[in-house]
């Protein structure tokens, strides 16, 4: 019995890694088909809420001055433990999201900013930085601005996009 015990023991850390945060990658052709069917909702949310099941409602909800029936921002949280942020009620036209990931592959994260780049509505060509951690338009012009910062549990996303 006693030894049933240790193996299961020295076994918890095996079986703890297995259940690490796996991101999945976006489906673009059905990324673009929401983006049609929901064209006031931006790419990385539609991503979340056709990939993965909100843990609640949208929070913090933001209405712009000029029209209180339209919500300029909000956050949101899905599972497993995922944070999503956008503010578009800057009158100087920037759009900031962040996205908060379990801790995860930081190359699998890389390919995802850029699959939901092609999805995003900008035409720019992007690039990383020599550090991997900012992919930004070529000709640092306009367009959207992709941060990746790691912490001990999360990898944010943060994304800025504007003329």
């Amino acid at each position: 019995m006693m030894k049933k015990i240790v193996v299961l023991l020295m076994m918890l850390p095996w079986l703890g890694m297995a259940q690490t945060f796996k991101l999945k990658m976006p489906d673009i052709e059905k990324l673009h088909k929401a983006m049609q069917d929901n064209s006031s909702e931006d790419e990385v949310y539609l991503y979340l809420a056709t990939t993965y099941k909100p843990a609640g409602e949208k929070q913090q909800v933001k209405h712009y001055d000029f029209d209180a029936t339209l919500i300029c921002a909000f956050e949101q949280d899905f599972m497993p433990n995922i944070h999503y942020k956008i503010n578009n009620c800057s009158e100087e036209g920037a759009i900031m999201k962040e996205v908060i990931f379990p801790t995860t592959n930081k190359t699998m994260v890389m390919h995802w900013i850029e699959q939901i780049n092609k999805c995003s509505l900008t035409e720019t060509e992007n690039s990383w930085n020599t550090d991997k951690t900012v992919y930004s338009p070529k000709d640092d012009g306009a367009g959207c601005y992709y941060t990746i910062k790691q912490t001990a549990t999360t990898i944010i996303v943060e994304i800025s996009c504007g003329c």
